[in-house]
């Protein structure tokens, strides 16, 4: 097979890589597979470290193997400035593999460019077969390396596009989500003020307090038919009738009531019921010789009490 048709090939296959870094390990496994080199490796540069990192290389046997994370200095061999010279032949050349010296034989270096900027390197060496390196092979590369620098910008560019639509995608279901939420919220909201002025409706209904009505039911059936007159014995019972019927409606509505709040719970800080209790009860004392006390030793505390 002719080395235009490997090209070919070799190109053919890079354009089915799904992501930046499966275009870099497709690049790398080309390389050897197709167009018939020994090693290859692809290293990107850190702007921030100064470092080169690797992505995808060929180990000492000739395998394919994942070298993300592995971190090199910059060294003064590397070509690091946008120049005529974007691809380098340096015949015996120590071959490393990690670090570790494993022979000596050719070593090509082509720079990849992002506009102006250095984007990475990539390496290609005859370190497995030793076989020597034709003018013709050394222009395949050179031509290889161009279109991929190309290929690997481009993809860059559009995995940062698509990782931008995801996060944005992404960005618009967490709103929806949460406006949904708080439509929610809202609802909850509006249903526990509507409980709360149902019970606030109730309690209206029950002036005095269980204490007040049953003292004066059973005040009414402890009095006597001898402690009244002939005339007066009919209003007795009716009073006695209306103690019991108040004793008895006054039951029901505060059923009701209870029905209305106590399923419904709120969390409040002891100080916050304090406050409340007070402004409800301190006016009932303006006018008498009593006063009223609400202190917690917790005023901090959450408690659970019925919504009303």
């Amino acid at each position: 097979m002719s080395y235009l048709r490997k090209l070919n090939k070799a190109y053919a296959q890079l354009s089915k890589a799904k992501n930046f870094d499966d275009l870099l390990r497709t690049s790398v496994k080309s390389i050897q597979s197709t167009l018939g080199f020994d090693r290859a490796g692809i290293l990107l540069f850190d702007a921030e470290t100064n470092e080169q990192v690797g992505t995808w290389g060929i180990d000492a046997t000739g395998k394919l193997r994942k070298e993300h994370g592995l971190r090199y200095p910059i060294t003064d061999d590397l070509i690091t400035l946008q120049s005529n010279e974007v691809i380098r032949l340096v015949r015996n050349k120590s071959l490393n593999d990690l670090g570790e010296v494993q022979g000596v034989g050719w070593h090509v270096q082509a720079v990849i460019f992002s506009g102006d900027d250095l984007f990475g390197w990539l390496f290609v060496d005859n370190l497995v077969k030793g076989k020597d390196i034709t003018k013709e092979e050394y222009e395949v590369l050179e031509t290889f390396s161009t279109v991929l620098g190309q290929l690997i910008i481009r993809t860059k560019i559009e995995d940062t596009l698509l990782e931008a639509l995801d996060s944005l995608a992404t960005h618009e279901t967490r709103t929806s989500d949460a406006l949904s939420q708080i439509q929610q919220l809202k609802a909850q909201i509006v249903g526990s003020q509507n409980m709360v002025k149902l019970g606030e409706k109730l309690s209206g209904l029950v002036p005095m307090s269980t204490r007040y009505i049953g003292n004066l039911a059973n005040f009414v059936s402890l009095l006597s038919p001898s402690q009244f007159d002939a005339s007066n014995l009919d209003l007795l019972d009716s009073a006695k009738t209306s103690a019991n019927r108040l004793s008895r409606i006054f039951k029901f509505v505060d059923a009701r009531v209870h029905e209305a709040t106590d399923n419904d719970q709120q969390q409040l800080a002891t100080s916050v019921v304090e406050d409340y209790w007070k402004t409800q009860f301190l006016p009932m004392f303006r006018n008498t010789p009593h006063e009223l006390t609400i202190q917690s030793s917790q005023p901090d505390q959450v408690i659970n009490i019925p919504l009303i």
